[in-house]
C-alpha cells in the first residue's frame, strides 16, 4: 500500500463531523475532498521535507532521523499553507503532520520510535526506505521559463518567501530601492543551467555503494544491505578492519552509505525529470535567504549547491570560449577535484619541473605526503596537464575515475579538457569553474582582528605553497598531550583528517566541546582509527578539550573577537528600552535580525496509529514557545545569544560578500553560482572573479577599526562597548589583494 492509497482509504472511512475522530484537525482539512493531484502533491513535499531533514541530521544519537513533534509541526505547517489555511496555532499543522506521518509509518517508510530510554523521552522519526511507491519526485522551485525580477515577497515559482523570517513590508521596500542584496538574489535566480548528460549517464553506471559487509566472532561474513533494512544480524560485528561495528542506527560507516544512497535516489529521479523535461533543455532554480542574508537554493537535493554527484550535472546554459588563461584555471579544477594524495616518492620522480620545494615542507611538517590541493596553483595546472592522458582510455576519451575526491565532477572536467583537446579554437566550455574561500570563518575573524599570524594561516597574505591551518592546530595538539600522541604514534596525516580538521572548522562558528567531541569520534570510527590506534569516546573528549586549546593558541586574535561579540551583545541586550533581539544592517543593505528568547513548553495531544511498543497510539508534542510577559514582551536568553552572536554575525558577513559579487557579475554580464564561500564562473572569467571576490572582502574589511564599526552595526550605544575592544594586530587587509590561495 501507498501513502496515497492508505490516505484515501481513511478518509472513505471516516467522517469529518464525527466527534470521535483521530486527527480531527487534519482530516477535516483534507476531507475537503482535494483533487488526486493535490493530495499527491501534499504527500510528495511532506515526505520530501522528511527526507531532507533526516538526511541533514548529523546528530550521533539520532543519524537520519528527526524529532517527531519539529518535522510534523514543519510538514503540518506547510501542508496547511497549500490548502489556504493559516495556522494561527501549532494544533492545526501537528494534526495534518501527524496525519501523513501515519501513512508512512503504516506504509513501513518509517519508524517511530524514542530518542532514549524512558516513557517521557521524546520520539523521533527514523527512515526505513528512501522513497515512496509509486510517488513522483518533485522539482521544488525549479522552472523552464526565465524568471522575471523579484517583485514582491513571494516568489511565484516557489510560492515560498524569499526571506525565511522577515517582514513583507520591509522586503518590499528593499526591492523598490533595489537593495545590493535584492541584486544578489536576482543574479544568482537568473543564472540558467543546462543538464550535463554524459556525467547523468555516469551517475547511472556508478550508483554508490548499498551494502556493508561485517563479520561475526566465528568469522562468518554478514552482508547489510540498504534494501532489506529488517534481516537480522548477529550481535558483537566487526568490520572487516576489526573496527567495532556500533548497529543500524550509530555506526558511522554504515549511516554514511545510508545518506548517500538516498541522496543518489533522489538526485537521479530529479535529473532524469529534467532530461525528459520537453518544454527545452534549460533550467532555472529558485532561492531565498535565511535571517543572516545566506542563500539557499529551494530545491534540497539536484542543486549546485548539494554534494559532488548532483553539482558536477550542472552546466551554464550559454557557453564561453576557453582562452589560454581559461584552460589553466580548468587545469587548476580538474587537479582539485581529482586531489589525490602525494608521497615523497610522487613528489622526487616529479622534482625536475616541480617549481616549489615540497620535500622540505614535508620534512619542517613532520609528513610524509600531501594532498595535490596543497600544491602551489602553477605546480597544480602543471600537474594536471601531465598526467592528463593517463586519465583516458585508449581512445582517447575520459574514464570515470572512483578514485578522485570529487569523481563525477572530475569527471566533467576530463570531458572539458578532452573537448578542447579536439577543437581548442571552436569549443565553448559551460563548466562552472569554483573558486573557494580557506577556512572562511577564519578568514573573516582573522581579518575583524587584524591578526597577522592567523591571517597568514588561513591564506589572507600570500605565500608560494598554502598554508595548512588543520595541520598547524594538530602540532598545537600534539605539543599539549605529547604522552597519548607518542603511545599511539598516530601519522600526521591520520591526526589531521581525524582529530584537527573538523573541529578546528566548527569551532569557528562558536562549536562546543561535546558537539567536537562527538564529530571527532563519529570521523575515527569512519575512518577506522578507533580500531587502528584504539581512540576511545573519552579519548575524543579529552582531545577536543585540547584543540579547543589549540586554536585558541593558534587563533588569538579571531579567540578575543568572539569574545568581543559576546560582551556588547550582552550590553545592548540589557540596556532598557531595546528590543530583545540583536539585528544589524550588512554592507549589502541585508537586514539581519537574530533572536534568542527565553522559552517556556506547549504541549498538544496527538495520535498516529501504528507506533511500534504503544497501546494507545497517543503522542504527546511538546513545543518550546517564547514567554511572553504580561505586557506582551519577550525575554532574551542572554546565555544563547552570546553563544550564537559571533557565528551569526560570521555567517551575515560572508553572505555579504557574496551578495556584493554577485552584483558585480550581473554588472558585467558574467555568468555566476554560488555556495556561500565559493564562486564560480566560466573559466575564462575565472581570473576577472578572483579580482572581484579579493576587492569585495578588502572594501568590508579595510577600515581602521573594525571593532569600532562593528559596535555601530550592533548597538544603540556604540560607545558602551569601546572598553571592550581588543587590541588590534598588524594584518594588512590590503594584502589579500596579492594572495594568491586566499580564494583558490
Amino acid at each position: 500500500m501507498t501513502p496515497f492509497n492508505y490516505i484515501r482509504e481513511r478518509m472513505a472511512k471516516i467522517h469529518p463531523e464525527s466527534d470521535k475522530l483521530q486527527n480531527t484537525g487534519a482530516l477535516t482539512l483534507v476531507l475537503h475532498d482535494p483533487s488526486d493531484e493535490l493530495l499527491s502533491k501534499l504527500i510528495q513535499t511532506s515526505w520530501e521535507t522528511l527526507l531532507q531533514f533526516c538526511l541533514r541530521s548529523k546528530h550521533a544519537s539520532r543519524p537520519l532521523a528527526v524529532k517527531l513533534t519539529f518535522i510534523s509541526y514543519l510538514m503540518g505547517k506547510w501542508a496547511a499553507e497549500e490548502l489556504g489555511e493559516v495556522t494561527r496555532t501549532p494544533k492545526i499543522a501537528l494534526c495534518l503532520g501527524d496525519f501523513f506521518l501515519e501513512s508512512f509509518l503504516q506504509c513501513e517508510l518509517i519508524t517511530i520510535e524514542r530518542e532514549y530510554e524512558g516513557r517521557r523521552a521524546p520520539y523521533i522519526v527514523r527512515l526505513l526506505d528512501m522513497e515512496i511507491p509509486d510517488g513522483k519526485p518533485l522539482l521544488v522551485g525549479t522552472t523552464f521559463d526565465h524568471p522575471d525580477i523579484i517583485r514582491g515577497f513571494k516568489s511565484p515559482i516557489s510560492q515560498k518567501p524569499f526571506l525565511k523570517d522577515g517582514s513583507p513590508d520591509l522586503f518590499n521596500d528593499d526591492v523598490y530601492h533595489q537593495k545590493p542584496y535584492v541584486q544578489a538574489l536576482d543574479k544568482i535566480r537568473s543564472q540558467g543551467y543546462r543538464l550535463n548528460i554524459p556525467v547523468l549517464s555516469q551517475l547511472r553506471r556508478h550508483p554508490p555503494p548499498h551494502t556493508l559487509e561485517l563479520i561475526d566472532m566465528a568469522g562468518e561474513i554478514h552482508e547489510l544491505d540498504i534494501k532489506h533494512p529488517k534481516r537480522q544480524l548477529p550481535n558483537r560485528l566487526l568490520h572487516l578492519d576489526g573496527t567495532k561495528f556500533r548497529g543500524k542506527t550509530k555506526d558511522s560507516r554504515w549511516l554514511r552509505i545510508l545518506s548517500k544512497w538516498y541522496e543518489y535516489q533522489q538526485t537521479l529521479k530529479k535529473a532524469t525529470l529534467i532530461e525528459k523535461e520537453e518544454h527545452g533543455d534549460i533550467f532555472w532554480q529558485e532561492v531565498s535567504c535565511d535571517y543572516r542574508g545566506r542563500e539557499y537554493t529551494v530545491e534540497p537535493f539536484l542543486s549546485y549547491q548539494s554534494a559532488d554527484m548532483a553539482r558536477a550535472l550542472f552546466l551554464f546554459a550559454e557557453g564561453k570560449a576557453l582562452t589560454k588563461e581559461g584552460y589553466y584555471h580548468l587545469l587548476i579544477h580538474t587537479a582539485n577535484c581529482l586531489n589525490v594524495t602525494l608521497t615523497k616518492a610522487d613528489l622526487n620522480k616529479e622534482k625536475s619541473w616541480l617549481r616549489e620545494d615540497y620535500i622540505s615542507l614535508l620534512k619542517k611538517e613532520k609528513i610524509d605526503a600531501l594532498s595535490l590541493d596543497k600544491l602551489s596553483l602553477e605546480d597544480r595546472a602543471e600537474w594536471m596537464r601531465k598526467k592528463f592522458p593517463t586519465f583516458l582510455d585508449k581512445q582517447g576519451a575520459a574514464k570515470f575515475c572512483a578514485e578522485a575526491e570529487k569523481p563525477f565532477s572530475f569527471f566533467a572536467a576530463l570531458l572539458e579538457l578532452c573537448r578542447y583537446r579536439d577543437d581548442p579554437e571552436g569549443h565553448r566550455c559551460h563548466l562552472p569553474i569554483p573558486i573557494d574561500g580557506a577556512q572562511n570563518g577564519w578568514q573573516h575573524l582573522a581579518a575583524i582582528s587584524k591578526d597577522s599570524e592567523a591571517g597568514a594561516l588561513v591564506s589572507l597574505t600570500d605565500s608560494p605553497i598554502p598554508h595548512d591551518f588543520y595541520i598547524r592546530v594538530a602540532k598545537e595538539m600534539i605539543k599539549i598531550m605529547p604522552a597519548w600522541f607518542a603511545e599511539k604514534q598516530i601519522p600526521m596525516k591520520h591526526i589531521r583528517k581525524g582529530i584537527a580538521k573538523r573541529g578546528s572548522m566548527t569551532r569557528a562558528y562558536s562549536a562546543g566541546l561535546k558537539r567536537i567531541a562527538i564529530n571527532m569520534y563519529d570521523d575515527c570510527h569512519a575512518e577506522g582509527y578507533t580500531n587502528e590506534y584504539d581512540i576511545t569516546e573519552d579519548d575524543t573528549l579529552e582531545l577536543a578539550k585540547n584543540l579547543i586549546e589549540a586554536v585558541n593558541k593558534v587563533c588569538v586574535g579571531p579567540l578575543k573577537t568572539m569574545k568581543f561579540f559576546q560582551k556588547i551583545a550582552a550590553k545592548q541586550l540589557q540596556r532598557d528600552g531595546t528590543e530583545p533581539y540583536l539585528t544589524w544592517v550588512t554592507p549589502s543593505g541585508f537586514r539581519a535580525k537574530y533572536e534568542a528568547n527565553l522559552q517556556r513548553e506547549w504541549e498538544q495531544r496527538g495520535t498516529i496509529r501504528g507506533i511500534p511498543g504503544s497501546t494507545t497510539n497517543r503522542i504527546k508534542h511538546t513545543l518550546r514557545t517564547d514567554i511572553i510577559t504580561e505586557s506582551g514582551d519577550r525575554i532574551p536568553d542572554i546565555r544563547a545569544f552570546m553563544s550564537g552572536i559571533s557565528p551569526n554575525f560570521i555567517h551575515s558577513m560572508d553572505a555579504a560578500h557574496m551578495h556584493l559579487i554577485a552584483v558585480e557579475m550581473k554588472e558585467r554580464d558574467l555568468a555566476f553560482a554560488g555556495i556561500h564561500d565559493s564562486f564560480a564562473t566560466h573559466a575564462s572569467d575565472v581570473g576577472i572573479l578572483k579580482d572581484i571576490v579579493r576587492v569585495k572582502f578588502i572594501e568590508i574589511y579595510d577600515k581602521p577599526n573594525m571593532f569600532k564599526h562593528i559596535r555601530e552595526m550592533l548597538m544603540t550605544d556604540p560607545i558602551d562597548g569601546k572598553s571592550d575592544e581588543p587590541q588590534l594586530g598588524t594584518l594588512k587587509i590590503s594584502d589579500v589583494r596579492e594572495s594568491r590561495h586566499a580564494f583558490a
